[in-house]
């Protein structure tokens, strides 16, 4: 396996992943299968090309993994970016994808001048996801209950941040 951060010749692949994701498993994204699919390529592109947006891959040999950080623009809060989208391939799971994933996230915000934390949201049942990110430093600073709504279900979200400041972490 093979992690790197994608780049403009990756983005029909990510978008690929991207919306299996959604459709394979609804409950664990706030977007749905049917809102993301009538997105242009262009829309997509020009999101992947925001400034302050990376995205991470991991290669097995074809794209089986992907995760981004989203650096805040505004001036007060630009300490802080968010990690979103992680979705892992099933055929991929179990082989520290997801960990290399937020590996290559964390170090690209470490060499970021500024950057002092990373904040994530992830369903409070994903107990696989919430169990990693604990491994790799991040701690749970509260819950957002109800925060997505899949038919009648309702799923409490966990959000999670990891301290760059915070020795060790």
């Amino acid at each position: 396996m093979h992690v790197r951060l994608l780049r403009e010749a990756d983005i029909d692949d990510f978008w690929r992943l991207r919306l299996r994701g959604f459709r394979e498993e609804p409950e664990s994204f706030g977007t749905s299968y049917e809102e993301a699919v009538g997105r242009s390529m262009a829309d997509v592109t020009r999101d992947f090309q925001r400034d302050g947006v990376i995205v991470a891959g991991a290669f097995s040999p074809a794209l089986v993994g992907i995760a981004g950080l989203e650096r805040e623009t505004r001036h007060k809060r630009r300490h802080r970016a968010t990690l979103w989208g992680m979705y892992v391939a099933a055929e991929a799971r179990g082989q520290g994808v997801g960990r290399a994933l937020v590996d290559e996230l964390v170090r690209a915000a470490r060499a970021s001048s500024g950057l002092e934390q990373i904040l994530l949201t992830v369903m409070a049942h994903n107990e696989p996801a919430i169990a990693l990110y604990k491994k790799l430093g991040f701690e749970i600073y509260g819950t957002a209950s109800r925060a997505m709504l899949l038919g009648e279900r309702a799923f409490d979200e966990a959000l999670m941040r990891l301290d760059l400041k915070r020795p060790g972490a």
